[in-house]
């Protein structure tokens, strides 16, 4: 290849008009020949080029590839049934504490406090315990009562038998 039809080559290579061929003679020129000192200046671009165009990958690139791309290994995860009811054991505990504190919160606000009726007895007060009636004796205490009611009955004058 002359200098001169290099030198056009190289015009339109820079306005972007050359085709991969032309590309190629221009790459081959810079790599080959020895190059006249006004165009010396383009060849490291065009020996770049070419160094580019034959990549050179080694055993390295491979294992970093296909340890990339691999996938790890997945266990699977048995799941038992008791595993699988455990959301809805929460949720009736959730639901069993909600209620209960709604009961005590009503209770507390709408039931009126319990006064005591009596007071118990301090200790300078003595308890006497009476010793338990048998049964005849309480049926004889039941009798004595009975008379006595009906008396207080006869005395309203609206339940008086005539």
């Amino acid at each position: 290849m002359d200098f001169k039809q290099v030198e056009e080559l190289l015009e339109r290579y820079w306005q972007c008009e050359t085709s991969v061929e032309e590309e190629q003679h221009l790459r081959n020129f810079f790599c080959n020949e020895e190059v006249p000192q006004h165009l010396a200046r383009y060849k490291e671009l065009f020996v770049y080029q070419q160094l580019q165009q034959q990549p050179v990958l080694d055993d390295s690139f491979d294992r970093k590839v296909l340890a990339a791309i691999e996938t790890p290994l997945v266990k699977a995860h048995r799941q038992t049934l008791l595993y699988r009811l455990i959301p809805l054991f929460k949720a009736a505990a959730v639901v069993a504490v909600v209620a209960i504190l709604g009961s005590v919160a009503q209770q507390s606000l709408f039931n009126e406090p319990i006064q005591p009726e009596q007071t118990l007895p301090t200790s300078s007060t003595q308890i006497s315990v009476s010793p338990k009636k048998t049964s005849t004796e309480a049926a004889v205490a039941h009798d004595k009562q009975r008379p006595d009611s009906l008396r207080e009955l006869k005395s309203f004058p609206a339940l008086r038998e005539e």
